[in-house]
């Protein structure tokens, strides 16, 4: 998914922790855990998201929520 249609959730399930960061920061990129999206939303996995901002990826995997 291209990270400009990402969008983070509120702040409330969005608590940053620079060592979760630096954690995901030392992954393969191409290896890193799918975040979870719903609406374009993150639902699980802003620290990766972060991160993939910084390394100046412009799309990451994510697992896409969709009503069935």
């Amino acid at each position: 998914v291209p990270i400009a249609q990402i969008e983070p959730s509120d702040e409330d399930h969005n608590i940053p922790s620079k060592a979760k960061e630096r954690r995901y920061a030392k992954m393969d990129p191409a290896t890193m855990p799918p975040i979870v999206i719903e609406d374009g939303v993150i639902q699980d996995g802003h620290h990766r998201y972060r991160v993939a901002q910084k390394l100046g990826m412009t799309e990451m995997l994510c697992y896409v929520v969709e009503e069935i």
